[in-house]
């Protein structure tokens, strides 16, 4: 495979898999009903918040999706607003590495199947 092949492929996986991570959803209850929910892997990078006095309007968090969540007043926090300045450039560097990794193992397995 060229090295502009492998270079795009790289590219295409890795925002597919960043793209994915923000299936991944951590919810959680905090300190007299401060009550999130996080989407991003490794890093967070979108944030859906609301601070309450009632518990049960806090465990929203677990039972709501996204648009009900906002629809009812929670606060949408989008980048590194919340968390470190360097989630968002972290997330795609960690996306492209195991990107590379998959194609580099994909070539390898290749290379060993032609010679068989």
């Amino acid at each position: 495979m060229t090295r502009n092949k492998k270079i795009i492929l790289t590219l295409i996986l890795a925002t597919i898999l960043f793209c994915a991570s923000f299936f991944y959803v951590k919810n959680d209850i905090c300190c007299m009903f401060a009550s999130t929910m996080h989407r991003g892997f490794p890093y967070q990078i979108l944030l859906i918040t609301k601070g309450t006095d009632d518990f049960q309007e806090a465990q929203k968090v677990y039972h709501l999706n996204d648009l009900e969540l906002l629809k009812q007043g929670w606060e949408l926090k989008a980048g590194p607003v919340f968390g470190p300045p360097w989630s968002i450039p972290f997330n795609l560097l960690f996306y492209f590495a195991i990107s590379w990794g998959i194609i580099f193992i994909l070539e390898r397995m290749k290379r060993i199947y032609d010679q068989k």
